[in-house]
């Protein structure tokens, strides 16, 4: 029987299990992507500048991936199923769409003041800082630079991110003999991976738009194709799906585990 605390409390848990492995990977590959170099001078002097905004997401990870794990589960008992092995693809697809929807107005302002912290202030400056200098400077929009091109982001990504989990864990099991905890990890990081690396471009323009707010999404695109052509919408892709990989491997290893071990109880 579906039971919405059990979801929130997993889906949370691993949403913060997941920040906490892929964060500093998450900030190389945001500034990589809007092409700043002063990190590489602020790691060497302090390690911690990868960490740099980490309270904002970590703060707020459980709350959002409870709601995008528990709008997920929820819309598949809408739909009338208990049994996961039950569901098709499509299913998958929309029940996906349902868990990004429930988390993706509160996601956009929490993004922008990780990636503003991560690229545009320095070590000193804290979310509360942020915040203001934002508010007073482009005022309350300004917490939502982006995120139309966010909103996108999301839609295709979550939407792709949980089906493929979903297909390449029944695929395991028909073909590899292993554990159930292997099967969660290497099917979440692959899920993982490949959907960072199918919205590459609309994060390397989503990043832009958050660290370079009096720019249009017109303008960003166009820059972006003048610097680099095709391959600056591909910038840091390959940090992306690297930090991807252990990040959603352990977002749904924690996930798929919690909810057992809640539903066993």
């Amino acid at each position: 029987m579906y039971n919405v605390t059990t979801e929130l409390l997993a889906g949370g848990l691993g949403g913060s299990a997941g920040i906490l492995i892929g964060y500093p990977m998450d900030t190389i590959k945001a500034n990589v992507q809007t092409g700043n170099k002063l990190l590489w001078k602020d790691v060497k002097n302090n390690v911690r500048s990868l960490y740099r905004g980490m309270a904002v997401p970590l703060a707020s990870a459980f709350f959002l991936n409870a709601l995008m794990f528990a709008g997920y589960e929820g819309a598949l008992r809408l739909m009338g199923h208990k049994n996961k092995d039950e569901v098709s693809t499509m299913e998958i697809v929309l029940a996906s769409t349902v868990g990004t929807l429930a988390q993706l107005g509160p996601a956009i302002p929490i993004e922008t003041v990780k990636t503003r912290l991560q690229v545009v202030y320095q070590n000193t400056v804290g979310p509360v800082r942020c915040i203001k200098d934002t508010l007073k400077t482009t005022g309350i929009q300004g917490l939502y630079s982006g995120g139309k091109v966010m909103a996108f982001r999301d839609l295709i990504g979550y939407s792709f991110y949980i089906p493929v989990y979903e297909e390449v864990k029944r695929l395991i099991e028909r073909e590899i003999k292993t554990s159930e905890v292997n099967k969660q990890m290497l099917a979440g990081g692959i899920a993982g991976s490949l959907a960072w690396l199918a919205i590459c471009p609309l994060e390397v323009v989503k990043n832009w738009a958050q660290c370079n707010q009096e720019m249009t999404n017109t303008e960003i695109i166009t820059r972006i194709w003048q610097k680099n052509g095709i391959l600056g919408f591909f910038k840091g892709g390959a940090i992306l799906a690297a930090r991807a990989f252990p990040a959603n491997a352990v977002t749904f290893l924690v996930y798929e585990q919690t909810l057992k071990a809640l539903k066993n109880e």
